[in-house]
């Protein structure tokens, strides 16, 4: 397996090369990930870029977050090539609302990995892992971003914790269980 990133690491994002490249390593076998929180695209492109999967994109773009319409529009621009193959499906709405669309329109079990790096609150985070587990097949990847107090996201720590126990660790800040 042969990982590329280098067009992933060119958007603009937080997310460090290793990160990245656990991420591309792990959406390689996958068929079916859904990403919760994807600003420019970077880890999108990451997963994109070294696999075969469908993506699917839940983020709020705009309306009372921390991105902009205008994040939105970069990151339709960077991932534009996946949009135009049909391999990515754009979700433009607060995850709970995307989580139950998904859950509504392919059932439950229906994904390989979730990858959450949405809001980075406790209740967020909570609802997204809980919203999330129903979406995943049996030993599927639940995942996410900014399990550190030190990056100043206690909430994602607490949430992870109370609901999973202490998961695993990938590369940089990346949590993850199977499920």
């Amino acid at each position: 397996m042969n990982l590329d990133v280098s067009q992933a690491m060119s958007v603009h994002g937080e997310m460090g090369e290793h990160a990245a490249l656990w991420l591309a390593h792990h959406a390689y076998p996958c068929s079916h990930i859904v990403e919760i929180g994807s600003l420019h695209g970077r880890s999108a492109l990451a997963m994109l870029a070294n696999s075969d999967a469908h993506l699917w994109c839940i983020d709020a773009w705009g309306e009372p977050s921390t991105t902009t319409l205008e994040d939105y529009e970069i990151f339709l621009e960077n991932v534009s090539p996946y949009v135009e193959e049909g391999r990515l499906t754009v979700l433009r709405t607060h995850s709970h609302l995307g989580l139950a669309s998904l859950l509504e329109d392919y059932g439950k079990e229906s994904f390989d990995m979730v990858f959450i790096d949405g809001g980075h609150d406790y209740d967020t985070v909570k609802g997204d892992i809980l919203g999330c587990r129903p979406l995943l097949r049996e030993g599927g990847l639940l995942s996410g971003h900014d399990y550190s107090h030190r990056k100043g996201h206690p909430g994602v720590k607490k949430a992870v914790d109370e609901l999973l126990g202490p998961p695993n660790r990938g590369a940089g800040s990346i949590w993850w269980v199977m499920v």
